[in-house]
């Protein structure tokens, strides 16, 4: 059975939100019989029907649905991906992270943490104070690979203190700023 044609283009029926039946003398087969025979494959983009869902909807319905908001477009750099592969800390090191391990596993606790000592260390990163801050901390078997996103600013702050001549591999390069964040992390919580 051959499609009918709608009376209304789909950019009017979007533009629209209406389906309104133009006015003529011959009936709807007879329509469809005659653009199946001037056009044997039609154009499937301009096909909408009266009976769908969307067209049974009032005006209003349909009017409230364009005014769904969306996501707010975040800034233009949102930041640069740095993969991160940091060995765990030796017990004893962070009471905050032994306390974590108690429920958690080890990587899991170090992965808490790590989301509030990058944030931290980027914003003394930012302060100019990072330069004095250790870089390394006692160690256990074992390590955390994940991924965190800096801000542009701060990478480029981080890359000119730790990689000035721009020669390490993300993966490096995101270990000794990890390392740096946390070793500040664990010497903020033992000096209070």
């Amino acid at each position: 059975m051959p499609l009918r044609k709608s009376p209304v283009s789909y950019q009017e029926f979007v533009e629209t939100g209406e389906v309104r039946k133009k006015e003529s003398a011959t009936s709807p087969v007879e329509q469809a019989a005659e653009s199946s025979a001037a056009d044997p494959k039609p154009d499937l983009a301009d096909l909408a029907t009266a009976t769908s869902p969307v067209a049974e909807t009032g005006p209003e319905k349909q009017k409230r649905r364009a005014k769904i908001p969306v996501k707010p477009e975040r800034g233009k750099n949102p930041g640069v991906l740095v993969t991160v592969d940091v060995p765990l800390p030796a017990t004893g090191v962070s009471a905050t992270f032994d306390t974590l391990c108690r429920s958690y596993s080890a990587k899991k606790a170090l992965a808490l943490i790590l989301r509030k000592a990058m944030p931290e260390f980027e914003r003394r990163l930012l302060d100019g104070k990072a330069k004095s801050a250790p870089r390394d901390y006692p160690i256990q078997p074992g390590d955390l690979k994940t991924t965190r996103t800096m801000p542009e600013d701060a990478y480029q702050l981080a890359k000119s203190q730790f990689d000035p001549l721009d020669m390490l591999p993300n993966r490096q390069f995101g270990r000794i700023v990890a390392l740096a964040a946390l070793a500040a992390f664990f010497k903020n919580e033992k000096s209070g």
